[in-house]
């Protein structure tokens, strides 16, 4: 076969490809080459090469795309036992001594000779892909609890490798994904419900065991909304029962204001002894709201900052003030921050674009859903778009202050060679599900045409 044969091919099979899925994913790739140029070129460091670094994980996650397009996914589920296990192998590489690297606390890395990698990544396209094969197996009936109990265990196996890392965001992303696969595969809805209610029961305890910085996060989020209630109650029982008004004026200003409310009136009241007092004001350390901001929520309330101060049309890119003036952490602006950035300097018009981008990638796997040949490529790409979905709703989440800071980035705009490598991956599972879809008569029509 001749260059320019070879070439025809490789075109003919590109444009079997979901052509409207690959013009938006194309769009943000560039973008998120732009933005991440403009945040090194503000920060500076080390963060001046992510540009080109992520150009370099961009164009090797389109070689890999296109080798899983290439690909029938029904082999790869046929396989997928081995994918499994290699991601689990790959997990349990971050442990050995020398070659586990910790980041931020968490041991999530795997250093080799000019190259990291994050396996937790590389293990969601592997762990979907098993999920959605053993699933749909016509001899695993998910009517019956007794077989949803090896899916769970499944997924359970790479929950349990991440969370000893520990990475807590990365591990929740396998909670919807598991979810969504024993949705589509005909799990009854009541069989989804018993872990939801047991969560929910189990509530308290959850949170009782997390450690000081996790429940902070939780704090940081609920107190946006409880906080100034929790101010106004507490105000007004210290006024009922006539405590000092710089007393008062310290309620106003706490992060935490009911305990020493109840401790200020009981002492008041002479209830609790001097000793008592002094022992518990000494064991209870009291915090400002600012303070508390400034301790455990500075990355939450730069980030509202940053994404509420551009505006309508952004401030200008590089004329952003969260990096220069190092509001920011610069080590995760490119990646966790990313949409904070997009929208002080890009603004929110801006911000939607990316937005609505994303939705239009989610809703191509659910038509490619709609098309698929089989009941394992179904259940495949609505586990990958319920992934993107996550992914986004949680960025998105982190940077306006609606959910706790757990570390996940933005599909396709974050920086990243492990996570850009495993999106396109999944990108790659997709487009083999689109091009073997069933073909309807007038696709069959208009092929025999060309």
């Amino acid at each position: 076969m001749s260059l320019w044969d070879r070439i025809k091919a490789v075109s003919k099979f590109i444009l079997k490809m979901d052509l409207i899925l690959l013009s938006l994913i194309i769009p943000l790739l560039i973008f998120s080459v732009f933005v991440i140029y403009n945040i090194g070129i503000q920060a500076g460091g080390i963060l001046e090469n992510y540009w080109w670094k992520q150009i370099i994980w961009i164009c090797g996650g389109f070689v890999l795309m296109l080798i899983m397009a290439y690909i029938d996914y029904d082999w790869i589920g046929q396989n997928s036992w081995m994918v499994y296990v290699g991601g689990l192998f790959l997990l349990t590489l971050v442990f050995i001594p020398g070659l586990g690297l910790e980041v931020n606390g968490a041991r999530s890395w795997i250093k080799l000779p000019g190259l990291t990698i994050q396996p937790s990544e590389m293990a969601k396209p592997c762990t979907i892909a098993a999920l959605a094969w053993y699933a749909t197996r016509k001899r695993v009936l998910l009517n019956q609890l007794t077989n949803i109990i090896p899916v769970v265990l499944l997924a359970a196996g790479p929950m349990a490798l991440i969370a000893l890392q520990p990475d807590d965001g990365s591990m929740l992303v396998f909670v919807p994904i598991l979810a969504t696969v024993l949705f589509v595969s005909g799990c009854k809805i009541r069989y989804l419900s018993y872990p939801l209610i047991l969560g929910l029961i189990l509530t308290p305890i959850i949170f009782l065991s997390l450690s000081n910085y996790q429940k902070n996060r939780i704090y940081v989020i609920t107190d946006q909304y409880v906080l100034p209630k929790v101010i106004e109650y507490s105000t007004q029982k210290a006024k009922e029962n006539n405590l000092p008004e710089e007393k008062i004026t310290k309620i106003k200003k706490m992060s935490h204001p009911w305990f020493f409310t109840k401790t200020e009136i009981a002492y008041h009241k002479k209830e609790l002894s001097k000793e008592e007092y002094l022992k518990i004001s000494k064991s209870r350390k009291y915090m400002t709201n600012t303070q508390f901001r400034q301790d455990s929520g500075w990355q939450t309330f730069q980030s509202s900052l940053a994404v509420g101060s551009g505006g309508k049309y952004g401030k200008g890119w590089g004329n952003g003030t969260q990096i220069i003036l190092g509001f920011l952490p610069s080590k995760i602006t490119p990646t966790d921050c990313i949409f904070s950035i997009i929208c002080e300097e890009g603004g929110f018009f801006t911000a939607i674009i990316v937005l609505l981008m994303l939705l239009g990638i989610i809703l191509c796997t659910i038509r490619t859903a709609c098309i698929a040949r089989d009941l394992f490529g179904k259940v495949l790409v609505v586990s990958i778009g319920m992934l993107f979905l996550f992914h986004t709703f949680i960025n998105v989440g982190m940077a306006i202050g609606f959910v706790p800071v757990i570390g996940i980035p933005l599909p396709f705009v974050s920086y990243g060679g492990s996570f850009i490598i495993s999106t396109m991956m999944c990108v790659g599972l997709l487009q083999s599900v689109y091009i073997r879809r069933e073909v309807t008569a007038s696709e069959q029509r208009l092929s025999d045409l060309v």
